[in-house]
C-alpha cells in the first residue's frame, strides 16, 4: 500500500478534494480517488459523473474541473465530449468549450445534457477530455467519466 491515505494535504481545493504530500495520490474524505503523476505548478482535475437517463426530460451531467492550486494568473482548459458506448446526439448533447479560471478561481462546472428516453438500454458512458491548459497549468487528470446508468 501506500502508507495509509493522509488525513491533511497540502494542496486542497473547496470541494474538498487533496493531494497527498507526494502530489500523486488525489483523495476525498481520506479515501482514494485517483492516482495522478506529480503536477509541476497549477494541477487540473476532471471530476467523473453518473447520471440515470430518464424517460423524456432531458438531465444534465455536471462535471467539476478543479486546479487544485490557485494560478496567480488566468488559466484556460478545453474540454470536449467524446463517444465511447454512449453516442452524440441519441444519447447526450455534445458539448466544448473552454474554462477560464480567474487568479484565485479554482472550481468551473461543465454541463452535458443527456437524453432521456423509453428504451430499454445497457449501461452507458461516454467521456469528456481535457486539453491544451495555459500558464503552465498541468492535466493531472485528462478525462472525466460520464457514467449513463438505464432506468426503463
Amino acid at each position: 500500500g501506500d502508507g495509509g491515505l493522509p488525513t491533511a494535504a497540502p494542496l486542497e481545493s473547496p470541494d474538498g478534494l487533496a493531494l497527498d504530500h507526494r502530489g500523486q495520490l488525489l483523495v476525498s474524505a481520506g479515501r482514494l480517488i485517483r492516482r495522478l503523476q506529480a503536477p509541476s505548478g497549477p494541477a487540473l482535475y476532471i471530476s467523473d459523473a453518473r447520471v440515470k437517463e430518464g424517460t423524456g426530460r432531458d438531465r444534465p451531467a455536471r462535471l467539476t474541473v478543479t486546479l487544485l492550486e490557485p494560478a496567480r494568473s488566468e488559466v484556460s482548459v478545453r474540454f470536449t465530449t467524446v463517444d465511447r458506448t454512449a453516442k452524440a446526439p441519441a444519447d447526450y448533447a455534445a458539448t466544448s468549450g473552454v474554462l477560464d479560471f480567474g487568479p484565485g478561481e479554482v472550481s468551473k462546472r461543465i454541463r452535458v445534457p443527456i437524453v432521456g428516453d423509453r428504451v430499454k438500454e445497457k449501461r452507458e458512458r461516454f467521456e469528456i477530455a481535457l486539453s491544451g491548459a495555459s500558464a503552465g497549468a498541468s492535466l493531472a487528470d485528462l478525462v472525466g467519466q460520464v457514467s449513463i446508468p438505464d432506468d426503463d
